[in-house]
């Protein structure tokens, strides 16, 4: 039997309980696309579901305050420097200047490229290692350019847990 996700931003996601939700538009007026997905173990657990509507109402300060955690630890992150320096060094200057909407994208601060991040999903799953469910954001730059991301995993009040680097 169908139901809904209780998001009053999102309030027309439609699921099965018991199978994953997967969206590829949750944000159609994004340039990008936006891809929102729920593990199916998720979608049985009705506090699941719960929480899953609260973080998507609070998505965008979810968003900040990852941007924030990532101000207050660009200069010890290695896997932001390497990141960061990765698009720097492997990319061509006109593929750069396009992505980062500058003409000097050395001239850029850790900040700068930061904010020049873009959301591209929001996810929510179980990790069995923590054994408990997790929300996971991924962002990157323009993805004409590059599928590089920064994937953040956040515990159940929002807490960012770890961050990775997938492709």
């Amino acid at each position: 039997m169908a139901r809904m996700v209780a998001s009053k931003k999102y309030p027309n996601i439609v699921f099965t309980p018991g199978i994953e939700i997967w969206l590829d538009d949750l944000k159609p007026e994004s340039p990008f696309p936006f891809y929102f997905d729920v593990e199916g173990s998720l979608t049985t657990d009705e506090g699941a579901m719960t929480n899953v509507a609260f973080a998507l109402d609070q998505l965008d300060q979810l968003e900040s305050k990852v941007r924030q955690h990532f101000k207050e630890n660009v200069s010890s992150s290695e896997l932001l420097q390497f990141f960061f320096q990765h698009h720097l060094t492997e990319m061509d200057e006109a593929s750069l200047q396009e992505m980062l909407h500058t003409e000097n994208p050395d001239d850029l601060t850790e900040y700068e490229l930061i904010d020049c991040l873009i959301l591209k999903r929001f996810g929510a799953g179980f990790d069995a290692k923590l054994n408990a469910y997790v929300y996971m954001m991924d962002f990157s730059f323009d993805p004409d350019y590059t599928d590089e991301l920064v994937v953040v995993y956040l515990d159940s009040d929002f807490n960012v847990i770890t961050i990775s680097h997938e492709s």
